[in-house]
């Protein structure tokens, strides 16, 4: 089956969170969208050039509302 790819979309800014944890979360999603586009949207080459499992990048990537539940069975 194909890879599953992802769109990215714009990061926020990784300082505009009030808390240690909601500035990494703005941090990581930077980190993971910027690697999605340099990987031309493809979810498996991203997880293997972040060092992830790819059913973690999936998770962020449903915690982020980039990827439905459904689309993890495809990629």
């Amino acid at each position: 089956a194909p890879a599953q790819t992802v769109a990215p979309a714009a990061p926020p800014d990784p300082f505009d969170g009030s808390t240690f944890a909601e500035a990494r979360n703005a941090f990581e999603r930077r980190l993971v969208l910027a690697r999605l586009d340099a990987n031309g949207g493809n979810v498996a080459r991203t997880a293997r050039a972040l060092d992830l499992p790819r059913s973690s990048l999936y998770r962020k990537l449903e915690e982020w509302g980039l990827v439905d539940r459904a689309d993890r069975g495809r990629g």
